[in-house]
């Protein structure tokens, strides 16, 4: 894994946005900042994975896979506990994960 450069919020975002990109068909939705990763996106466990992957890969950085979702969260979706529509999703904006990022990143 190569050391990764202090990069702006810019380049951050445009980052995620290329993982998001190649690791789901994100169809006709614009990725903005404001963006929600699972209930806009539909973006499951094994999809949040693909994404991390990448990231770490393309950044540069080591990154926690539960770190910003919390891996309960994951499990409850999978046994219907909650659904999409919970508000707990609603705090998972791509401006929240890149801002996640930049703190890993930070020396």
């Amino acid at each position: 894994m190569r050391q990764s450069a202090i990069l702006t919020q810019e380049q951050v975002f445009e980052a995620v946005c290329s993982a998001i990109k190649n690791a789901i068909d994100v169809g006709n939705v614009e990725l903005k900042p404001s963006t929600l990763i699972f209930k806009v996106l539909d973006v499951s466990q094994a999809d949040w994975l693909d994404i991390i992957f990448r990231l770490q890969r393309d950044l540069g950085i080591e990154i926690p896979v539960c770190g910003m979702i919390p891996k309960s969260i994951f499990e409850l979706l999978e046994v219907g506990k909650i659904h999409k529509e919970d508000d707990r999703f609603n705090q998972y904006t791509i401006r929240s994960f890149v801002s996640y990022l930049r703190e890993l990143m930070a020396p």
